[in-house]
């Protein structure tokens, strides 16, 4: 629950799909070159579940960039 002002707001969680497969067309769906997928493999020394590919998706996109900000 969260306090608005004097009232109090209930927050229901969403159900989320559980075991999502992570196929090369999620991997290309979230903008992941095969190579990029192969690194993210070897960072985290595992196959990644869908929301690390996530994370690492909007952290190397172009908007962050982070892949690209280091020497």
């Amino acid at each position: 629950m969260l306090a608005n002002g004097s009232q109090w707001l209930t927050l229901s969680a969403v159900p989320m799909k559980k075991n999502i497969s992570v196929t090369p067309d999620v991997i290309a769906r979230h903008g992941i070159t095969p190579e990029e997928y192969e690194r993210i493999k070897t960072i985290l020394g595992r196959e990644p579940n869908i929301t690390e590919l996530g994370i690492f998706s909007v952290m190397w996109s172009e908007h962050c960039s982070y892949k690209n900000s280091r020497p």
